[in-house]
């Protein structure tokens, strides 16, 4: 858990950045571009990208060809959740390591027996880290 303070001035970033970006958005259309107006989108873009990075997550889903009854305890390093439906296997992974696991996790799979038709990788929003964070401050 963050201390207090760090986590006060990481929300308080956030809060500003959105409030930066929305606003640029809105002069975007009015204003012509200048250097100036570039460098400062430029600059909030970074910020949040490293925001995002550092605090956000990315989930990779499978869509299982068959229901899967568990996990098995082979994948327990994953920490792969299985959908209520048992046909979606969800890995949330860090981008910030030098490996994902993603590569791993897929010849496991493969190796196992558990095949997959479908996937697709989500990564979190800037308004999900804000909630994330407002809620971990509870």
């Amino acid at each position: 858990m963050l201390p207090v303070e760090e986590y006060l001035a990481t929300v308080f970033k956030l809060v500003k950045i959105s409030g930066q970006l929305e606003e640029l958005k809105r002069c975007e259309t009015s204003v012509p571009r200048t250097t100036l107006f570039q460098d400062r989108a430029d600059t909030l873009h970074e910020e949040k990208d490293k925001l995002m990075r550092d605090l956000g997550k990315k989930q990779l889903m499978l869509h299982l060809y068959e229901e899967l009854d568990s996990v098995p305890p082979e994948f327990e390093r994953y920490a792969l959740e299985l959908s209520e439906d048992r046909r979606e296997l969800t890995y949330t992974y860090d981008t910030k390591g030098e490996h994902t696991g993603i590569t791993d996790l897929i010849h496991e799979l493969r190796n196992a027996g558990i095949r997959f038709n479908d996937l697709k990788t989500t990564q979190s929003s800037l308004e999900e880290i804000f909630v994330d964070l407002v809620h971990k401050g509870r």
